[in-house]
């Protein structure tokens, strides 16, 4: 009975914490994640609400990031979260505070800033565990730097693979790769499936840009093959 409380206890307080970060109550949901965090880290969670503190973690490392611009502890608890799903705190299909394994967004998060802060090299290997684990944003940041360092082989997997999953930035980035390449017919194919794909509502702005981009540069092909018309609705589209 105890550990049923416990447990009952560890999600309803999970649930309050997003509840007040829903209602836009900042303090009340600062106070409720880092008590989740703290019980998380001193063991205090049942074995079966691990998953909870882990969730916890990775959502007080955006509110202090975004809210605070605590770079540092934000980065210290997303590290925590994303090395504690590797070692197998989280049960296979958990569910992170955004639909995604929490230690996955937390390790893409860790990507993420690594990189604002001019250090590519580091962010790597978070975006490729995030990656791994399922983020296609994580894996179009991944194709990026694989690219950058001359590895477009693997960067064309990356970006394939986000792309076939409607992300249009990595469809867009990979049409670019390819064009380069001159796979033309292939660099059209993933051109138009950037332009059309639907935003997944993970980076709007850059999913906006991505269809736009991707609309011109198909555009431009169509023209190229003199076929105006349809040209014409694309650049619309782009517009």
């Amino acid at each position: 009975m105890k550990r049923r409380r416990q447990e009952s206890e560890a999600a309803a307080a999970f649930l309050l914490a997003n509840e007040a970060v829903q209602n836009d109550d900042k303090p009340l949901a600062e106070e409720r994640l880092r008590k989740l965090v703290n019980d998380w880290r001193r063991g205090a969670l049942a074995e079966d609400d691990r998953w909870i503190g882990v969730g916890a973690a990775t959502m007080l490392g955006s509110f202090l990031y975004h809210e605070h611009g605590e770079d540092e502890e934000a980065m210290r608890l997303w590290r925590e979260a994303a090395t504690a799903g590797e070692a197998g705190e989280i049960p296979d299909g958990t569910l992170g505070p955004r639909g995604r394994g929490a230690h996955i967004e937390a390790a893409a998060n860790l990507g993420d800033v690594l990189d604002l802060r001019g250090q590519p090299e580091a962010a790597e290997p978070w975006w490729r565990q995030a990656a791994e684990g399922g983020s296609v944003d994580a894996a179009n940041s991944l194709g990026a730097y694989l690219s950058s360092v001359g590895a477009d082989a693997e960067a064309e997997r990356w970006w394939r693979w986000a792309g076939g999953e409607a992300f249009a930035p990595a469809s867009y980035n990979l049409a670019q790769l390819l064009a380069r390449q001159g796979r033309t017919d292939e660099a059209e194919a993933w051109y138009r499936l950037a332009a059309t794909s639907a935003d997944l509502g993970l980076r709007p702005e850059a999913h906006t840009q991505a269809v736009a981009l991707g609309a011109a540069a198909l555009g431009d092909m169509l023209v190229a093959s003199r076929e105006g018309k349809e040209a014409e609705r694309w650049y619309e589209q782009a517009a």
